[in-house]
């Protein structure tokens, strides 16, 4: 990858920061940043292994994610839900009523829009 030491910044008039040389040694840097991680600098000019180390990391975010949602989502659905009964009967509007009343219209249009396929 190819990167540029200096921002762009507009001057006016059609001038910009790139049109000034401050400096002799400014010019375009091949290579990493010197500021990237170790995986992201060893990982540099190998474009596949990068699409693997990709991958992997969202497949593993992703199932780490499920396993919690499976363990806890229910729960959470079911206190969030006894949370806003309670705020409603006492006639206050809170995070949780709020939410269920997203959640319940946002099944509602899946159902309206379901009708028609």
């Amino acid at each position: 990858m190819i990167r540029d030491q200096k921002p762009l910044t507009s001057l006016g008039s059609g001038l910009t920061s790139r049109d000034i040389e401050i400096e002799e040694n400014s010019e375009t840097q091949e290579g990493p940043s010197p500021n990237s991680g170790y995986i992201s600098r060893k990982l540099h000019g190998h474009p596949v292994a990068r699409f693997i180390a990709a991958n992997v990391a969202t497949v593993g975010a992703t199932a780490i994610a499920g396993l919690l949602v499976r363990k806890g989502g229910l729960r959470l659905a079911k206190s969030v839900d006894q949370a806003a009964r309670q705020a409603r009967q006492m006639g206050r509007t809170t995070f949780s009523t709020k939410a269920v009343e997203t959640i319940r219209r946002a099944q509602k249009n899946i159902r309206y829009v379901r009708r028609f396929s």
